[in-house]
């Protein structure tokens, strides 16, 4: 049975990628060019299939029996993964596990324009009639790597006020991932995943402050103030509110809950902050950043 992984080059297709590996079994990337195949970080067949073009999905999808469902954030998001649900159905897949929006923003009438688009294919795949799970995952630890230069100053400046969030190791998401695609078991409609605790920005600070040997502090900044950031910096208006409204539903609304998702499905404990910070801190940028600032 053939496992095909969409948005294979990313955050979660690489780790649902590697989860696949480590379990022994045989999964296929999608990409959208030959080309393409060279950025995989794992030794795995590949199909060309791109999202935006139907027509192309159809012998990238052939024998295919579950499919990892996932791409990027952009405007399109919701029409490229509904064009891989129709194809799916055509081949006849018999399983969907799509990494949909965080559980802060998953609600009807979400103010965030990326997790409506979310909310949107969770609707289309429940009447698509394929068995699926739509994966919920917290803001990804990964995420403070975009925070690596104010860091490396001895600040960690976000927009959550004193709210404290579970930020979830983008390898443990993976890891549910690749469980639930291999499981042999029915699957609930959604899994939410979150890290082991929630933590304040001062929490957060003080586990910087050792992973990089110098003091940061936690300095929260208004909306605004991150707008103009993110702008000055080039992101694209859409990509900046997506930023300023996720940010604001993890402070305003329960981004701090946490569940029991990662023990449940692979078999272990969530990864704690402090070993993200610890196994990925050249990743991240923030060792590299301090250093700069030290020379």
């Amino acid at each position: 049975m053939t496992t095909l992984v969409t948005g294979a080059t990313g955050r979660i297709g690489t780790a649902t990628l590697a989860a696949l590996v480590d379990a022994d079994r045989d999964p296929v990337a999608l990409v959208r060019s030959p080309e393409r195949a060279a950025a995989l970080t794992h030794p795995v067949d590949s199909r060309v299939g791109d999202l935006a073009d139907p027509r192309s999905l159809d012998d990238a999808f052939e024998s295919v029996h579950t499919l990892l469902l996932c791409s990027g954030h952009a405007p399109t998001m919701a029409e490229l993964q509904l064009n891989a649900i129709v194809a799916a159905r055509r081949a006849g897949v018999q399983r969907i596990v799509k990494i949909s929006t965080s559980p802060a923003s998953a609600f009807a009438g979400t103010s965030s324009q990326v997790a409506a688009q979310h909310l949107e294919i969770e609707a289309a795949l429940a009447a698509s009639g394929i068995e699926h799970t739509n994966i919920r995952p917290n803001a990804f630890a990964q995420l403070i790597g975009g925070f690596a230069q104010g860091i490396a100053r001895g600040e960690l400046e976000l927009t959550l006020a004193d709210a404290a969030v579970s930020w979830v190791d983008a390898m443990d998401v993976g890891k549910v991932a690749a469980a639930a695609l291999t499981a042999d078991r029915p699957l609930p409609t959604h899994i939410e995943v979150t890290g082991p605790q929630a933590l304040s920005g001062d929490q957060l600070a003080e586990l910087l402050t050792q992973a990089t040997g110098r003091p940061v502090a936690y300095r929260p900044i208004s909306e605004e103030e991150n707008r103009t950031r993110l702008l000055a910096a080039g992101a694209p208006a859409w990509l900046a509110e997506h930023v300023i409204t996720i940010f604001a539903l993890l402070r305003d609304r329960d981004g701090d809950r946490v569940t029991d998702a990662v023990r449940e499905w692979a078999g272990r404990p969530a990864t704690t902050m402090a070993e993200v910070l610890a196994r990925d801190e050249r990743q991240l940028g923030i060792t590299a950043a301090v250093a700069a600032r030290q020379a």
